[in-house]
């Protein structure tokens, strides 16, 4: 049997990662315009537009009913809160639309409800069927948060591993550059102290030729 006290422990576990998440990027990404402080990753798009992306899918809406998260108690206002009172309730009037909003499935969009009967015709109260519309299968919410998320980490041509090549890329340029400069220093302190010496020679022949004068005086 399903075991739905397990699957509001899961989603209390999500709605925590995502914060944590969001909190990460958002702490890397800031710039505070009184301390002029930048997060090590400010105005870097391929961090920042991590942060858009995921909020986008929060804009989710599915079926007919436009079934969206604050249908099940939650609510974002920079950091995602939900109402486990709410999520409970509505989970458990309809857990099969509950589980394909979350997990995917199939929607009927459009058409009307009516009553359902069983098999003598009478009304089963409480209970509707759709007739009309038309049936798709949609990614749910969190189908949609892991194909995201899939897609920035997985693979070489994923967003964050070609950003992480990028960073490598540059880094090993800029130790070349330090290895190309550290030469180019090292051959002027050269010419320098062989300039030096070279003067300090010229110096100590100066000063014996000024002795030797003062003695011929």
């Amino acid at each position: 049997t399903r075991d739905d006290d397990d699957i509001f422990k899961g989603i209390d576990e999500v709605v925590k990662t995502y914060n944590e998440l969001i909190t990460k990027i958002e702490e890397e990404t800031r710039y505070d315009e009184k301390t002029k402080v930048k997060g090590k990753l400010n105005g870097e798009s391929a961090i920042t537009g991590i942060r858009s992306t995921l909020k986008n899918i929060l804009n989710f809406t599915a079926g007919s009913s436009s079934v969206s998260i604050s249908s099940y108690g939650f609510d974002d206002d920079g950091k995602l809160k939900i109402d486990e009172k709410v999520l409970k309730e509505k989970f458990k009037e309809d857990p099969e639309i509950a589980i394909s909003f979350f997990k995917g499935g199939e929607f009927t969009v459009g058409g009307s409800e009516i009553p359902k009967r069983d098999a003598n015709g009478n009304v089963i109260e409480g209970e509707f069927e759709r007739i009309g519309g038309t049936k798709m299968v949609i990614d749910g919410l969190f189908t949609q948060f892991s194909d995201a998320i899939n897609k920035l980490i997985t693979g070489s041509t994923s967003t964050l591993k070609s950003y992480e090549q990028s960073l490598k890329d540059d880094y090993k340029r800029v130790e070349e550059d330090k290895k190309n400069q550290q030469e180019r220093l090292d051959q002027r302190m050269e010419a320098t102290r062989n300039r030096m010496n070279a003067f300090d020679a010229m110096i100590s022949k100066m000063t014996q030729a000024q002795q030797t004068l003062q003695q011929m005086i």
